[in-house]
């Protein structure tokens, strides 16, 4: 995981990296590459908010949004929920809306 400036609030349990978010996440379908204008970490609820001109890249799709909540477990992603202007590449077809959730369980 990679970006420019971090804000951490421990009151809130939150921790931001500003801009330029680049990452990659191991998945049981392969490795999902990331990138965004930023990223919060809401540590309680293990979610990640990748929010701003996000692109995700994995085996078998490409999604593109506005914002995407990323669900974990504590270990694992659980959900992926995009939301905004969501493009969704898979095996060769294209989807478009204003939302898309993707489940990995």
């Amino acid at each position: 995981l990679t970006g420019i400036g971090m804000t951490a609030n421990t009151k809130e349990e939150t921790v931001r990296i500003n801009s330029n978010v680049k990452g990659s996440v191991p998945t049981k379908k392969g490795v999902l590459n990331f990138q965004s204008d930023s990223l919060t970490y809401q540590v309680k609820d293990n979610l990640y908010v990748l929010d701003g001109n996000v692109a995700m890249k994995g085996e078998d799709m490409d999604l593109a949004s506005s914002r995407v909540y990323v669900h974990t477990d504590g270990r694992e992603l659980t959900k992926i929920d995009a939301q905004g202007k969501v493009r969704l590449t898979s095996k060769g077809r294209v989807a478009k809306s204003e939302q898309a959730v993707y489940h990995f369980k």
